[in-house]
């Protein structure tokens, strides 16, 4: 047994010399030591060691020494200069290495950019606004007969009492979205439109939020009643032109007056609009009102606002409005102040004016552009190591010939950087390629310009730098590290201390893949949930169009010509769509609940609204001609109402359905009884729960109509029914969606994240392949004499295979073990936002594994097949 080197001297050594020069120093040091060994005894040797040691200890050695350092450190630029050739021709002499090299990690940092475009966007919503810090939108926390949420919508009265009462409000504006109710009918001669984005707004609009006109005056546009101001885009599609200024449009059936020309809404503004009208337009805007809240109120704050007490202000002015018996019985009613930034990603309420985003959204988008990053730069970690028995030799003879370890190092890192750069310039191209495709995937409107902006080129600069160096240190680390005299010698291996942690990143990244295939199977089951879900109605086949005073005035009539076609089936009409009903009332049953009212939604409907959507009448009646007549007539005070109720809201009174027919009601004044029960129906996203909610007759209340038809010759159909609708309705296009789009709508969010989840883990999965393809060469090049002997003595080429592949497929089974408890509870997580869900399951699962291991299977089986099918007498005589 050899003895061991004295431990001493040999650290003084090593603290004493320069790394460039220690390892050779102890290499000479090492040899001379042995040979004493075998000539004079441990003894001699070990004394004969201290001297040398000693005399070793040259000033020369140590790194004040500026002869040495700049003889062997030569100029920075040259040495550049020197690694970028080497790089280049060893890039060019491994052109499949490099090729995966340069995709594998230009398909993540590609992958990267466009996550983070689409990041910078979301978190930049309304920054464009002068005075986006101290603008806020007012909100109401409300607790009402046990029913609590969060709104955004606020009476008339509430802007101008603050503006009176306190002096940190410098101002505020208040908007009205009519288009939230129905689209608003325009109409420029013979040419008809119609307009969602449609807003009433005060005249201080221009001077809280800071959208610029480009014709104009901002102060006054919009001071005079039956004012509009056109956005760019619509003077266009109206005129043909910006000098627009005096002319007029019919909106509703009354003219009015443009007087300014803005630019188009930036897309990452949280409120967005066509044509804004003067608010005071409106008869609600003649007086304070404090208890019809359909109005949503910015506020600019100064400075010094103190946000707790204006707040508390607030509170007790509306105590003294609304009175304590309000607050009797537990009921809450607040104001809170929302900054305007952080509507968009942080919004509470559920009835926004437009649909906002969410910041899950951006940690989901952000971990999985970390995620398909971290997996390039792993296959280009394991890719590199693949090769390093290849580069041995070359690393040896560098050392022989007076390479230290430091300028190796420094040579392979740079070889990184070439990558990286290399691979940058790639992800730049994908990136102004996928971009349109990308923006359809995520409804954004990205472009290449922000890539370009000094953040984007800072962030990545430093992705270069952070990128090059962690994917390019291990391996050169390892490659620089090898032993010359082993590597010369043939005996250099590499399956040793290094393996585990090449397994350890296959491991990895396979886990990511795994992990995005769980969560697109759970995103598609929940969604095949929702389409497939019954909701209690038929939403098949129903037009959906909108209705205005006039229409609603007329609606017998309209409706009876539309029946006279045989292909449809019926009519209605309703204040809400039956996907989505948001109006809030309050009802008092005689003898229940007459002392505290339950806080309820509802829908008024035409007679026919049950019969048309299908619903399921349980007990009781439908409505009848007798309820239309009662509930129009021409004394408010002699109208009767019919109800008709679902089961949620019974269970809420604790009653039976029996129980309930023909019990007497009030809903929010309206007086009648309850005429009949529907089998509670989906009128919400499946996000919430089922709530109460009523039905009645109010035709003046009328916002759409809904035209069931058969499913056969639809578009005859439907030719036919815009003749008619032309002679009917001479003053609105004949402009419809289906029912069931309406549907879909509501879950556009969930449809882009399953959609996002399927691209990146296929991309996860495509990069992890990579990196797995070069393990496999990399172990086929290290079993190369083993599978030649395995051969010669008679191993069968699918033997080989298997002996081959079966180590990969445990590592693919241990990503398996580790990711799926984490795939499983990040889904299971992602699912409680839904009252109504599926299980997560064992599908996605098992699904996930089998996907998984397939593919990697494909992979390994490539090289497997490759290396079994040598010839075992080349491999055994070339002695590798």
């Amino acid at each position: 047994m050899k003895p061991f080197l004295p431990i001493w001297p040999t650290k003084l050594i090593s603290w004493w010399c320069d790394i460039d020069y220690r390892e050779e120093v102890l290499g000479d040091l090492e040899e001379e030591f042995y040979q004493s060994v075998e000539v004079n005894g441990v003894k001699s040797a070990k004394r004969q060691y201290w001297w040398t040691v000693l005399k070793s200890l040259r000033p020369y050695l140590r790194k004040s020494s500026h002869q040495i350092q700049n003889y062997n450190n030569p100029n920075p630029i040259d040495m550049f200069k020197n690694y970028f050739k080497i790089a280049i021709r060893s890039m060019v002499k491994q052109k499949l290495y490099a090729g995966i090299n340069v995709m594998g990690l230009g398909i993540g940092l590609a992958c990267c950019l466009l996550i983070g475009l689409f990041v910078n966007h979301e978190l930049s919503y309304d920054n464009f606004h002068e005075n986006a810090d101290n603008t806020y939108r007012v909100g109401v926390d409300y607790s009402y007969n046990g029913t609590s949420g969060k709104m955004a919508m606020t009476p008339t009265a509430l802007l101008p009492s603050i503006q009176r009462e306190f002096e940190s409000v410098e101002n505020g504006v208040r908007v009205f979205s009519i288009g939230m109710f129905s689209p608003v009918a325009i109409q420029n001669g013979e040419d008809q439109y119609q307009e969602e984005g449609f807003l009433y707004v005060d005249s201080t609009f221009f001077d809280v939020l800071t959208f610029p006109l480009i014709s104009g005056d901002p102060a006054k546009a919009l001071t005079e009643p039956n004012s509009l101001v056109l956005s760019e885009s619509t003077a266009q599609k109206y005129f043909g032109s910006l000098d627009v200024i005096g002319k007029s449009l019919s909106v509703n059936n009354k003219e009015f007056l443009v007087t300014g020309v803005a630019k188009d809404v930036p897309d990452n503004s949280h409120l967005t609009f066509d044509i804004l009208a003067s608010f005071s337009s409106l008869l609600s805007a003649k007086k304070e009102i404090w208890r019809n809240a359909n109005y949503t109120t910015y506020v600019r704050l100064n400075d010094s606002a103190d946000m707790t007490q204006l707040s508390k202000g607030m509170d007790d002015n509306i105590r003294e409005v609304m009175g304590e018996e309000f607050f009797a019985g537990g009921n809450e009613f607040s104001y809170y102040f929302k900054p305007i930034k952080e509507i968009h990603l942080r919004s509470e309420i559920e009835a926004e004016l437009e649909p906002q985003s969410s910041i899950k959204y951006v940690y989901i988008f952000s971990l999985i552009g970390l995620m398909i990053l971290t997996i390039a730069c792993v296959n280009y970690m394991n890719l590199a190591t693949a090769r390093s028995v290849d580069r041995g030799r070359e690393v040896g003879m560098r050392k022989v010939l007076g390479a230290v370890r430091k300028q190796l190092f420094y040579q392979f890192i740079g070889e990184s950087f070439v990558i990286t750069i290399s691979a940058i310039l790639i992800s730049i191209l994908l990136v102004n390629f996928l971009l349109s495709p990308f923006n359809l995937l995520t409804g954004k409107v990205l472009n290449m310009g922000a890539v370009f902006t000094p953040m984007f080129l800072l962030a990545i600069l430093v992705i270069m730098l952070v990128v090059g160096f962690l994917a390019g240190a291990y391996p050169a680390l390892v490659l620089s590290g090898f032993k010359p005299a082993q590597v010369l010698k043939g005996s250099f291996k590499m399956a040793g201390s290094g393996a585990w942690i090449r397994k350890g990143l296959v491991v990895f990244q396979f886990g990511i893949s795994i992990f995005l295939i769980i969560g697109t199977i759970v995103i598609y089951k929940q969604l095949n949930f929702m389409s497939d879900k019954k909701l209690g109605y038929t939403k098949e086949n129903v037009l959906v169009l909108p209705m205005d005073k006039k229409m609603s005035a007329d609606f017998e009539i309209i409706k009876g010509e539309l029946l006279r076609d045989q292909e449809v089936i019926n009519v209605s009409a309703g204040s809400d769509s039956p996907v989505e009903v948001v109006g809030g009332y309050s009802i008092r049953v005689n003898g229940l609940n007459e002392e505290n009212s339950l806080s309820i939604n509802a829908v008024i409907v035409d007679r026919d609204f049950v019969n048309t959507l299908e619903m399921e009448l349980i007990a009781g009646t439908d409505f009848t001609d007798s309820d239309f007549e009662l509930s129009t007539l021409e004394n408010e005070d002699d109208r009767q109402h019919a109800f008709i109720v679902n089961e949620e809201l019974l269970e809420q009174l604790f009653i039976s359905t029996d129980e309930a027919v023909g019990m007497k009601a009030e809903i929010n004044g309206r007086k009648g009884e309850i005429r009949g029960v529907v089998k509670n129906f989906h009128f919400a996203p499946l996000h919430r729960k089922i709530n109460a909610l009523a039905m009645f007759i109010e035709p003046e209340q009328y916002n759409l109509m809904l035209i069931k038809l058969n499913s056969t010759g639809i578009s005859q159909t439907l030719d036919r029914l815009e003749g008619t609708w032309k002679e009917l309705v001479p003053h609105r296009p004949f402009e419809y969606e289906f029912l069931d789009q309406e549907y879909d709508r509501l879950y556009q969010a969930e449809q882009r994240l399953g959609k996002i989840f399927t691209v990146f883990a296929t991309l996860a999965i495509v990069i992890a392949c990579l990196g797995l393809f070069g393990l496999v060469s990399f172990t086929a090049i290290q079993r190369a004499k083993e599978i030649g002997v395995r051969k010669v003595l008679g191993a069968s080429v699918s033997g080989l295979v298997v002996m081959i592949s079966s180590d990969f497929a445990k590592l693919v089974l241990v990503s398996f073990v580790i990711a799926a408890p984490l795939g499983y509870y990040a889904m299971n997580s992602w699912l409680l936002a839904f009252e109504y869900r599926v299980n997560v399951g064992m599908f996605p699962i098992l699904a996930s594994v089998i996907i998984a291991v397939l593919i990697a299977f494909i992979t390994i089986s490539f090289q497997a097949i490759k290396s079994a099918l040598l010839n075992p007498a080349e491999v055994l005589r070339s002695g590798e």
